[in-house]
């Protein structure tokens, strides 16, 4: 099965070798059937991602390729002349047109393509990131509200303290400040989108 998220784009190759899937833009998620004998691969800007009997996501987006892995174990080779490197479950990176790879560390599962369950995770994300990511699913624009720096930081104060929220009647970003005027602590944020109209539509595919 595969997910793709709001605007995404890809190119389906499926002959008698293998199984390939080619992200042209956005954000994909596949959990790979088992029985069938054919490799499965999701390639991205000139990287490939192989699936070991697994579950995992990958996001290409301003020139950046992202995977994500949420069950057991991927192989990526960001390029044609560099070596696989190998991804378990909670893992995560990042490579770009030349290839050069950048291990992000561990994350829960839940973090890898939250947008599965209709959520847009900002984690210790600029202004400017935080606005072209949840312009991602706006049909209209998103406009910063206020004193909001384009590199200041938006995170989370405690739980059920969202440092940024949709403003439903003028699809904008609304920072909030607390006491000491700063935006929140630095821990992520999960947002849910509400009111307006979005473009945050899923479709579903057989893998």
């Amino acid at each position: 099965m595969a997910m793709l998220d709001a605007r995404t784009a890809i190119a389906i190759h499926y002959d008698g070798a293998e199984r390939c899937i080619a992200l042209l833009r956005g954000d994909l998620w596949v959990r790979v059937a088992h029985g069938d004998r054919r490799p499965f691969r999701v390639s991205a800007l000139g990287g490939v991602t192989q699936d070991v009997g697994t579950a995992f996501g990958v996001s290409l987006r301003n020139d950046q390729a992202t995977v994500g892995v949420t069950e057991d174990v991927v192989g990526v080779q960001a390029a044609a002349d560099s070596g696989p490197v190998t991804l378990h479950a909670s893992q995560w990176l990042r490579y770009g047109p030349g290839g050069s790879v950048m291990r992000l560390g561990n994350a829960p599962a839940a973090d890898i393509a939250p947008w599965r369950s209709g959520e847009l995770l900002l984690q210790k994300a600029s202004v400017r990131d935080a606005i072209h990511a949840i312009g991602w699913y706006r049909s209209g624009p998103v406009l910063p509200v206020g004193d909001s720096a384009a590199d200041r930081r938006i995170s989370a104060g405690p739980a059920g303290s969202m440092s940024i929220d949709w403003a439903a009647s003028s699809c904008c970003v609304r920072l909030h400040k607390n006491s000491r005027g700063s935006v929140g602590r630095r821990a992520p944020a999960i947002v849910k989108p509400y009111g307006c109209t979005t473009n945050a539509t899923h479709s579903h595919l057989s893998v």
